[in-house]
């Protein structure tokens, strides 16, 4: 409130964006985002990018699109959270990242260089654009695929199983299951054959920060899951999120594994799984739901996270399933956003108890129709 009476007061005085961005601490390249792509909870991320990106790459760095900008600051929400959860630092190379994470290919790799950077401090260079730092890491991988475990093999608990409770040790969808890594040496072997660096999280697994599963089809290993907890320890229900889900060396795994990866998520979390007929969802049924969707979170977070982005395609009576046009978005809403869905939704659909946030396939050509029941309302 204080704040936007200041604001209010700044503007009626005539005083420039720049300045008034200064006073807050922003750096004045800041105006260049817009409102649309901008969150009320990323204060702190503008603070620090102001704080350590110098001015003339900052205003480079800033895409021009507002969906693009949108992108890029939820890829440097995500450099943050894992630097901060595995190095407890948040900060760490965040200027770089900046500058650096620009497109499709530097997203989806970026944990894999923040991992790289977190643990070669010295060796990362500030200098290299994206592609030398992800060909740095690839090399990091490789020199660790080869390494042999000499001194951590002789550990007294090398071989001590981790309680993995209340996950299961093992779970089974289809031909895919999902076998939980729950000693050192067993990451340690998940890591030399799928060429990439999970054996260095052992040490999270031991102390209960994070959760490894090797995900398997016919006996081959195909990819490998990490699960965070999302509630405290002595909460009375256990929630888990996706952290990562990397297939051998850390390439984007199939969509049959992602699915069965939503479908473990699911279980471990006790969501209510789709069982009934499901019926389309009328046109005035996902306006009523968007609105007060909107009203709950504010036009700026709505347009940013839904917007356009968002369609109620079926109600089974107890599931409501809507679509996402990227895995991005898709993620985000299922990490941040699905309670606040499912308490909007709760009066236009009684007896809702679950969501189900699935990928929208690809729009083929110009004139493809919706599918059957689809609702594509332009929110914004």
């Amino acid at each position: 409130m204080e704040v936007g009476k200041f604001f209010i007061a700044a503007c009626e005085s005539g005083v420039k964006l720049g300045a008034l961005l200064q006073s807050y601490g922003l750096a004045p390249q800041l105006r260049a985002l817009s409102a649309n792509a901008v969150r009320h909870d990323q204060r702190d991320l503008l603070m620090a990018l102001s704080a350590m990106v110098p001015a003339s790459p900052l205003s480079q760095a800033i895409p021009k699109l507002p969906e693009e900008q949108c992108v890029w600051l939820m890829s440097l929400e995500w450099w943050r959270s894992h630097m901060g959860r595995h190095f407890r630092n948040k900060d760490l190379f965040l200027d770089w990242a900046a500058i650096n994470i620009r497109d499709e290919q530097a997203r989806r790799c970026a944990t894999d260089v923040a991992d790289y950077a977190g643990r070669n401090r010295e060796r990362f260079n500030l200098d290299w654009n994206f592609q030398q730092a992800h060909a740095a890491t690839q090399r990091w991988h490789g020199e660790l695929a080869l390494h042999r475990p000499v001194a951590e093999a002789s550990r007294p608990d090398w071989r001590t199983v981790i309680d993995y409770g209340p996950l299961p040790a093992l779970f089974g969808t289809g031909e895919i299951a999902f076998h939980a890594l729950q000693t050192r040496e067993a990451l340690h072997q998940e890591g030399a054959r799928m060429h990439h660096c999970v054996r260095l999280y052992s040490d999270k697994v031991a102390r209960g920060n994070s959760r490894i599963y090797s995900i398997r089809q016919g006996g081959q290993q195909i990819a490998t899951l990490e699960l965070v907890r999302t509630t405290r320890a002595g909460a009375a229900t256990h929630k888990f999120r996706l952290a990562q889900l990397k297939g051998p060396r850390n390439s984007n795994p199939a969509r049959a594994v992602w699915e069965a990866t939503d479908a473990f998520v699911a279980t471990v979390n006790n969501a209510p799984i789709s069982t009934g007929p499901a019926q389309p969802i009328t046109e005035e049924q996902g306006y009523r739901t968007v609105a007060a969707l909107r009203a709950r979170l504010g036009d700026e977070v709505f347009s940013a996270w839904f917007g356009n982005f968002i369609r109620f395609e079926t109600f089974d009576g107890t599931v409501l399933t809507v679509s996402l046009p990227t895995r991005f978005l898709q993620r985000w809403v299922e990490t941040h956003f699905l309670d606040t869905l499912l308490a909007c939704a709760a009066a236009e659909f009684p007896g809702v108890d679950g969501i189900e946030v699935r990928l929208r396939p690809p729009v083929q050509g110009p004139g493809r129709p919706a599918p059957h029941g689809s609702v594509r309302p332009h929110w914004a």
